[in-house]
């Protein structure tokens, strides 16, 4: 790591610490958006940060202006933010999951809006249908740290869910 030279320096930081960016003056997050348009179904409101080494593979997502996804992080399935919304690095969003605006999201949270089948005792879970109920983080809703959401729940707005919960 400290090899890189300058610019390579602060690209990393701007993954990591995004409030940081000045998405204008950033020319490769107009060539992510466009390539996460095309193939994972995504549409961006302005001022939108995506970390170049995200893991973006959604069905479709729809984020709102001032979203900002840090290093690491990864979504997959039906996914809709609002504005002002922050996802620190190393956090999973997976399924259906809805976010309300301006929420924040710390590091290493697990959000799993499916579950496993588990109906039937004579077939492996691997073997048993996905269901999803799908989750929903109201407005204003502060994530803490290694906090994991699973199938079903809704948050309300203005909750804060502890790190570790």
């Amino acid at each position: 790591m400290h090899n890189l030279t300058d610019e390579e320096w602060k690209a990393k930081k701007l993954s990591v610490a995004t409030w940081e960016a000045n998405v204008a003056e950033l020319p490769q997050q107009k060539i992510i958006k466009e390539v996460l348009a095309r193939n994972a179904n995504a549409t961006f409101g302005p001022n939108c940060y995506i970390a170049p080494d995200c893991n973006f593979f959604t069905d479709s997502a729809r984020l709102g202006r001032n979203v900002r996804i840090a290093s690491q992080v990864t979504l997959r399935g039906n996914i809709i933010m609002g504005n002002d919304v922050s996802v620190n690095p190393l956090t999973n969003i997976i399924g259906n999951v809805k976010i309300g605006n301006a929420v924040r999201i710390a590091s290493s949270v697990q959000i799993f809006g499916f579950n496993h089948g588990f109906e039937r005792v004579d077939k492996f879970i691997k073997d048993q249908p996905i269901t999803s109920k799908g989750i929903d983080i109201g407005e204003g809703t502060w994530i803490g740290a290694g906090v994991s959401i699973v199938d079903g729940v809704s948050i309300g707005n203005n909750s804060v869910v502890a790190a570790g919960a």
